[in-house]
């Protein structure tokens, strides 16, 4: 059996999200209570990509779409705030800005048809192993 090494692309998307799980953390810690749900529902998504499942590809690929329609908004605010010369405008501009780049790579990157094979034989060979 040919062993396919998961693509690049996916794999700094888990890194991704492995950061996102670990600011999560390190909330949760600090007191916020919803940041302990976040960072496990992150996991989970995590766990589902490495695992190969297509329903939480399809997930992510829609929850990085409102990510782009959110971060458009924090833009445009961002820009406005910039403007006036405001140091809080410019801060929105490049977190928005940020957002926006991970969203867009996170897109683009599970919608790659050799993603999308490596999680396919990745979820038959899990299967397989039942």
């Amino acid at each position: 059996m040919n062993k396919r090494r998961m693509p690049g692309e996916l794999k700094v998307v888990l890194g991704l999200m492995a950061f996102s799980i670990l600011i999560n953390v390190v909330q949760g810690a600090a007191g916020n209570g919803m940041s302990w749900v976040s960072a496990a529902l992150n996991t989970l998504l995590a766990v589902g990509v490495l695992r190969g499942n297509e329903g939480v590809r399809t997930l992510l690929i829609g929850l990085a779409a409102l990510g782009l329609l959110f971060g458009a908004l924090g833009l445009l605010g961002g820009v406005a705030l910039a403007a006036t010369g405001s140091l809080a405008g410019i801060v929105v501009l490049l977190a928005s800005a940020l957002g926006v780049g991970q969203n867009g790579f996170m897109i683009w990157c599970l919608r790659q048809p050799h993603v999308q094979q490596w999680m396919f034989n990745k979820s038959l060979k899990d299967v397989d192993g039942l």
